[in-house]
């Protein structure tokens, strides 16, 4: 038995040993799911245009709330906020970003890792949204409930109409009657506050006038599920409190034994403390697997996670003992022997937050202007959450000795429990510094709880308890006796599931071993031929779920993966592969086959419908991106004048050769969108003829090409930017166009020469298309040095003539673009185009191609690798020069565009799904081998090359494209735009912010006012009169509090439109942070919120209302650049 054989019987044993561990029990989270009430009913607001909506839910409570929890599902995002104040928030995010990235309970997320790749400017895929609605969020709301009214406000966004809300929960009250909480048609829903600002509809003072009830609405498709233990907000919290001396600190173990008859199954446990502490179970640290701050939980570790962004961190000054302290929880703010004068306790005016809102505020009337709530404090701190991130003012930490806080937290422990006997120890951690000790003493209560069957019970109890010596076995009995006062404790905080991969695993390993070492034993042995297919179909089939496993982990799907029966449908779906490919190799006989020739014909034609639906479908019903509109502008003013003079003296001069098509395309059938779109989707349709031809001409394969074209027809990112109005798709066209003909008239031979010079004007019309297709000199001079064939003195004289015209081309055209595109900006801000540049900025951007968001390209990458290395073996020069073009291009645009971004390779994404193509091909041929008859042999290639093929397109999550049609993918602003046009009178004006001033100019015939903060020089420039005006569509630009109040006073009604990707204060909360933030509260106080779209909001700002909320007045001369 030869060694391929033996590796095959081990590879085969190794995964279905490790399907049948995770079959007996899972080695990660669990979903489980959720048995919803039978009157708990989805809902939404009647309006079927705007895609969002505010819900509220008045409540009377009669008595003390002992226990209160909800649980909110929608499907996309939202903003819970309890009587005014945010309680927390799932913000919808992009859908190449992880799923439930914007959740600020990070203990809850399905994944608990960071994105695979992160860069700036994400161009969207066509996909539908995560599946948000399958996982409801839990929230403890029994610390922001009190007894008399109270308001539950949820404002919710999606990415199409009817926003759809679930809502269930329970109050339990001091004399045991409990308030259901149910989304039904008792709760009032509008898409807008109606009548009130964003601030005044959630608190329980402001009542609601002319709302309507929600509407019930029918359930989305997907089951509710959970991956929280749902015990732990659902059973209060009534466990004693350890109260120990600050001695046993550190010094001091609390330990509980305790019996379970099962091992591993859905548990969790609760701490109270106000101290910090670590736990364990069996030795293994409870140590959740998420990105939530652990808070107190993090014990004494000189390092603890506290936030992704620098912005979490807080200014803070630390004396050199503070900072040799193990715990960084205890470092104090002030220096503790540093300039005495410093320790002043006096109220000062802290310039970051000048208006005082206070978004931690848990009582009445603590919202801006707070005269019940805590005095103003020296000090600030961030929020750790990410989503607050405005300073909250505190007194220096100094004069408080530690932090005195208490926390709530829960943490799954299932996997850490064991079948028998069960240890659980808990430690405080000691205080490093002696001289400031905490106040209080430190307590803690502990409790948990385990499912068996359908039941929960609890497997600790207050008696049993033991205080040990560090990490001894038994000491002292001690029990709880404080009994915690909960209506003041925090809100309980889920961390998220512990435990690491179970040692199970390496059951996996053992099979593996034991197979290759049995084969071993009996090598003498010829292996049987007729089980090569079978163990071929079982083994990559298997390998090929755990593939799709890993380029889930950033997605909803990952959820089927959670399920505990997904091991053994992966393990039936193996062996049935495995005996289809046993069958397969004689289903037919050599003599019966026939090669007809018709069906071959209509392949490439079939695959060519398939790119241009997928591109055209529903083309009109995206919104038009921010450089789409740039573009239209151009294209649409060279159909008119001939130049692209997008106002008077000003001209959009760069991608000529794109801008001029697509002029000559709005001559000829109008400046509509279908026609400026349509030649995007012309090129991505030429792009796979293009794509075809060259497989054909490097690999000489019909069934690689159909591959390599299926999978560039259904590449979600392709799919998008294909019929987006802007160069993208022309670009990649040349270029691919460019690769193809140099192949062929230099790698390989051309005497007449026809094919190198069109390989030269096919690269100049990709640099005429985007002049960042330069990097691609560099490369193309080193695939002509190392491939190139000579030719005679004629035909090289005809090229350098030829190369200097289109080297006069792009010369002319940055040229133009440096003097006629430039002249009139007043500077160049920080948010600069990309250009090109030596630049080393981040160097595991390199791998962003392997890689994809969302993981797409895992799968298409390890085909890639293998193409790579079959090249290399087999010397072919056709094939090397492609990897060159491939991989030279990867690198070029890293070290040469100064901005790092995916978008900036999209050329380069075609010639990645070609060499995965061949990699493919090469592994299914490959592997093959081993079957005797030449035409089995073709047949068990054929079948795994289907099994390749269909493994990724599985991994690319297609049944998303159908979906992704109704959806606003991008930013919408168009349709406030129409709103504001619709219902606006003679007089009025239009503010928008920067970039889209030449958005309101098309949609709305002009735009009044520019609205950015701080002003971007490059999208500005000065008019006669000295005003500062946008070069797109000429409107006056407001930088500065002091500008926009002067616009407020000049009498007008303004529309406002607010882009959420530019203000970025998703929520209730402003994020001060961010430029802009004290304008955005002027306009939320002032103006009324009249319409929403995906990621756009409008304003109105209407004097003759009457409303003004008092703000203090700027001074006029603030400069405005």
């Amino acid at each position: 038995m030869s060694l391929p054989f033996r590796l095959l019987l081990a590879a085969v044993a190794a995964l279905l040993g490790f399907l049948l561990t995770e079959a007996w029990r899972l080695s990660d989270t669990v979903a489980y799911p959720v048995e919803l009430p039978q009157d708990v009913h989805w809902i939404s607001t009647h309006d079927e245009v705007q895609l969002t909506g505010c819900f509220r839910k008045e409540i009377r409570i009669p008595q003390t709330v002992t226990s209160a929890w909800v649980a909110i599902a929608t499907e996309g995002g939202f903003e819970l906020i309890v009587n005014g104040n945010t309680s927390g928030a799932f913000s919808l995010w992009r859908a190449t970003r992880p799923f439930q990235n914007g959740l600020t309970e990070a203990g809850q997320r399905a994944y608990g890792g960071e994105s695979a790749m992160a860069l700036n400017f994400p161009r969207e895929y066509q996909w539908s949204l995560h599946a948000n609605q399958s996982l409801p969020v839990w929230f403890d709301l029994r610390p922001r409930l009190r007894k008399g009214s109270n308001t539950l406000a949820i404002n919710v966004e999606s990415r199409k109409p009817g926003a759809r809300l679930l809502v269930f929960g329970e109050i339990h009250l001091a004399d045991g009657s409990v308030l259901p909480l149910r989304s039904d048609r008792s709760w009032q829903a509008e898409p807008v506050p109606k009548g009130l600002t964003e601030f005044e509809w959630t608190r329980p003072e402001f009542k609601l006038r002319d709302w309507r009830q929600a509407r019930l609405a029918p359930s989305p498709v997907g089951f509710v599920q959970r991956v929280v233990p749902d015990i732990a907000f659902r059973e209060a919290f009534t466990t004693r409190l350890f109260n120990l001396s600050s001695t046993e600190r550190g010094s001091r173990d609390l330990v509980y034994h305790f019996d379970r008859k099962k091992d591993q199954t859905e548990a969790v446990l609760r701490i109270l403390s106000n101290s910090p502490y670590r736990a364990w179970i069996n030795g293994h640290p409870v140590q959740p697997n998420s990105r939530a701050p652990l808070g107190l939980a993090a014990g004494d570790w000189q390092v603890a996670w506290e936030g992704r962004r620098p912005l979490d961190t807080p200014p803070s000054l630390v004396d050199t003992d503070e900072l040799s302290s193990p715990w960084g929880g205890e470092r104090y703010l002030d220096p503790a022997h540093g300039d005495p004068t410093d320790n002043e306790f006096e109220v000062y005016r802290n310039e970051l937050n000048r208006t005082g809102e206070r978004p931690s505020a848990n009582r009445q009337g603590a919202l801006l202007d707070d005269h019940y709530g805590e005095k103003e404090e020296k000090s600030s701190l961030s929020d750790p959450n990410g989503f607050l991130e405005e300073p909250i003012q505190r007194k220096p930490l100094s004069t408080l000795g530690e932090r005195t806080t208490e926390e709530l937290s829960a943490f799954g422990v299932g996997r850490l429990l064991r079948a028998g006997r069960n240890e659980l120890r808990v430690r405080l951690t000691a205080a490093r510094n002696p001289l400031y000790q905490k106040i209080r003493a430190p307590r803690i209560a502990i409790d948990g709880w385990a499912r068996d069957g359908q039941d929960w019970e609890p497997f600790t109890r207050e008696t049993g308890w033991q205080l040990t010596t560090l990490g001894a076995q038994t000491g002292e009995s001690i029990q709880p006796t404080i009994r915690p006062n909960m209506t003041a404790a925090p809100a309980l905080e889920y961390l998220g599931d512990s435990g690491r991969p179970s040692a199970r695993r390496l059951i996996a390993l053992a099979c593996g071993g034991g197979a290759f070492l049995l084969a071993t034993f009996f090598r003498r042995r010829r292996f049987p031929p007729s089980l090569v297919p079978a163990l071929l179909g079982t083994t990559f089939t298997a390998a090929s779920l755990f593939a799709i496993k890993s380029t889930y982990l950033e997605r909803s799907e990952i959820l089927f993966f959670m399920h505990p029966e997904w091991p053994w449908l992966a393990l039936a779906t193996s062996l049935f592969v495995g005996g289809l490919f046993t069958v397969i190799p004689f289903l037919v006989k050599k003599e019966a086959i026939s090669h007809p020739t018709l069906p071959r014909s209509f392949l490439l034609p079939t695959l060519l419908v398939l790119i241009a639906l997928l591109r055209m479908w529903k083309l009109d019903y995206q919104p038009i991106d921010d450089d789409e509109f740039a573009s239209m502008q151009a294209a649409i003013a060279i159909a008119e004048k001939g130049v692209p003079e997008i106002g008077e003296g000003i001209w959009y001069s760069r991608s000529p050769l794109y801008h001029y098509l697509a002029g000559a395309v709005a001559y000829l059938f109008g400046p509509h969108l279908w026609a400026l779109r349509g030649l995007s989707v012309l090129a991505g349709i030429l792009t796979g003829w293009v794509l075809w031809k060259m497989a054909l001409l490097v690999f000489r394969s019909r069934a690689l090409a159909a591959i390599a074209v299926l999978f560039y027809a259904l590449h979600p990112f392709l799919i998008f930017s294909s019929h987006i109005a802007r160069f993208y798709q022309q670009q990649q066209l040349f270029l691919l166009l460019g690769i193809w003909t140099f192949i062929r008239g230099f790698v390989m031979a051309d005497e007449k020469g026809h094919w190198r010079l069109a390989s030269l004007f096919a690269f100049t019309g990709a640099i005429l298309s985007q002049e960042i297709s330069l990097t691609m000199a560099p490369v193309i001079g080193l695939v002509y040095v190392l491939f190139a064939r000579r030719t005679s003195f004629a035909s090289d004289f005809r090229l350098v003539i030829a190369c200097i015209l289109a080297g006069s081309f792009v010369f002319l055209d940055v040229l133009l673009f440096q003097v006629k595109c430039l002249t009139r900006a007043v500077g160049v801000s920080p948010n600069v185009e990309a250009t090109i540049s030596p630049i080393f900025w981040e160097p595991g951007n390199f791998l962003s191609m392997a890689v994809g968001y969302s993981r797409l390209h895992l799968i298409l990458s390890a085909f890639v690798l293998i193409s790579l290395i079959t090249a290399l073996r087999q010397r072919s020069r056709e094939a090397l020069s492609l990897h060159l073009f491939t991989f030279g291009g990867i690198i070029a645009c890293n070290l040469l565009i100064t901005s790092v971004s995916f978008r900036y390779q999209y050329t380069l994404i075609a010639l990645w799904i070609l060499l995965a193509a061949h990699g493919l091909s090469v592994t299914a041929h490959a592997l093959s081998r081993h079957v005797p008859e030449t035409e089995r042999r073709r047949r068990l290639a054929q079948a795994l090359l289907i099994l390749f093929t269909t493994a990724t397109i599985l991994s690319w999550s297609p049944w998303r494209i159908p979906p992704s049609y109704s959806e606003k993918i991008l930013g919408d602003p168009i349709t406030p735009l129409r709103y504001a046009v619709a219902h606006r009178t003679p007089g009025d004006k239009i503010m928008i912010t920067e970039p889209h001033p030449h958005a309101a100019k098309m949609e709305a015939g002009k735009a009044d006012y520019d609205f950015v903060v701080p002003p971007l020089a490059d999208f500005a420039y000065r008019d006669p009169h000295g005003v500062l005006r946008d070069r797109n569509g000429d409107a006056e630009v407001v930088n500065n509090m002091a500008k926009l109040q002067e616009v407020f006073s000049r009498g007008d009604r303004i529309w406002i439109l607010l882009n959420r990707e530019k203000f970025r204060s998703r929520g209730k909360n402003l994020r001060w942070e961010y430029p802009g933030a004290r304008e955005e509260l002027y306009i939320r106080q002032n103006c009324e919120l009249v319409f929403r779209s995906y990621l756009w909001h409008l304003y109105l700002w209407e004097p003759a209302k009457g409303r003004y909320h008092h703000f203090r007045q700027e001074p006029r001369n603030v400069t405005d650049t």
